[in-house]
């Protein structure tokens, strides 16, 4: 949480720039490509070098593919991995992916 510049109100991170903009209509830092919003002008920085300029410097330790962001990076990982960390609720069966599992789980629930 961090608190407003202008009225001291207690806001958390992501929600400062809406916060600042609708009560004290100070614009939030904006992508002048795609009009996205962000909390904090680095963002944009980031963000624009990311999806707008294609820059991708972050590379995955195991097969050296390159990602624009750490998120992505994340991402990727999960398929180098044998781990299945989503787990059934009503059965033993577990999964490696998030979407596989919701998919098992909506069988579950139908029946």
């Amino acid at each position: 949480m961090t608190g407003c510049h202008f009225c001291e109100l207690k806001v958390r991170a992501h929600l400062r720039a809406k916060h600042m903009e609708e009560k004290h209509g100070v614009p939030a830092p904006t992508c002048n490509a795609c009009g996205r919003k962000f909390s904090y002008p680095h963002q944009v920085i980031l963000h624009q070098k990311t999806f707008h300029m294609g820059e991708k410097n972050i590379a995955c330790p195991v097969c050296d593919m390159k990602f624009g962001s750490k998120v992505n990076l994340y991402q990727h990982k999960v398929k180098h991995s044998t781990e299945k960390i989503h787990k059934c609720d009503y059965c033993d069966e577990r999964f490696k992916w998030r979407k596989q599992w919701s998919r098992h789980m909506l069988k579950h629930r139908q029946n």
